[in-house]
């Protein structure tokens, strides 16, 4: 199982939302011009969301 944070103080929301569009298992989304975690128990753990995110806003661990 993943646990997955998000800080919001670095996190660009609507204004990148990279994370979003790229993770296969649409474990995020888009609410309100926010990067919310959706769909948790999808998540593989792949990490592509950590790759992609200019800010190192994303965390992704396993529980």
């Amino acid at each position: 199982m993943a646990y997955i944070e998000i800080n919001y103080n670095i996190c660009y929301g609507k204004e990148c939302a990279d994370c979003v569009n790229i993770c296969p298992m649409e474990v995020l989304k888009l609410i309100k011009d926010k990067v919310e975690i959706v769909n948790i128990d999808s998540c593989s753990l792949c990490e592509i969301c950590m790759d992609i995110c200019s800010t190192n806003a994303i965390s992704v661990h396993s529980k």
